[in-house]
């Protein structure tokens, strides 16, 4: 799996054009460490600030080829997420 910055996500899946892919989030105070795997394979991650709209508008950009999101977090992670 490539370690990449958030600068670099969209050179790596758009290597992935007209497959989905899946897309896993560690919900952190400071940090969020995300994953992304396609159907056989992981395919790239990278930690980035805990900035929700910063990730949320890079993901936006694969929302076609994104089949689901899927985060875990500590104790106070359903709070965050609403």
């Amino acid at each position: 799996m490539a370690k990449v910055n958030l600068s670099q996500l969209g050179q790596v899946l758009e290597k992935q054009s007209g497959h989905v892919f899946h897309v896993g989030i560690d919900v952190h105070k400071n940090s969020y460490s995300v994953a992304f795997y396609g159907d056989e394979q992981a395919l790239a991650s990278f930690v980035c600030s805990a900035e929700a709209d910063d990730l949320v508008n890079q993901l936006k950009k694969f929302r076609t080829q994104i089949a689901q999101v899927v985060y875990e977090a500590g104790p106070a992670g359903l709070y965050s997420a609403g």
